[in-house]
């Protein structure tokens, strides 16, 4: 699906969610969709899809018992938690659940704060 018809659907689907995307790609904030403005916006939409396609792979490649979640071996074996070593923290740190996995949500919670704090 294209990120217009996605974008385009998520308006559909809830006014109130439109009126945060018209909020977010109206950065002049002129009440006024301007086509440069538009294009931005698409722009980071598609950027946004493509990195949840990545992470979407990254998390299929490491889950190597193919259950849908990551248990501690796996979670060793992301590219971020090696990259940091001792000093990464632990799988329970972003366990919400508490099960001792992480789930595709819990793993993207992961990726953006470590992500975050390797920056």
């Amino acid at each position: 699906m294209s990120a217009l018809l996605l974008l385009l659907a998520t308006v559909a689907a809830a006014p109130t969610q439109a009126d945060a995307v018209f909020a977010a790609l109206d950065t002049d904030h002129d009440q006024v969709l301007s086509r440069e403005e538009f294009a931005a916006g698409y722009a980071r939409v598609q950027q946004a899809i493509e990195v949840e396609a990545r992470l979407r792979r990254q998390f299929a490649i490491v889950d190597a018992s193919h259950d849908g979640a990551l248990d501690g071996a796996e979670f060793a074996k992301l590219p971020l938690v090696v990259r940091l070593g001792a000093a990464a923290p632990a799988l329970a740190t972003f366990d919400a659940d508490r099960d001792g996995k992480l789930r595709y949500a819990e793993y993207r919670d992961v990726v953006r704060r470590l992500a975050a704090a390797k920056e």
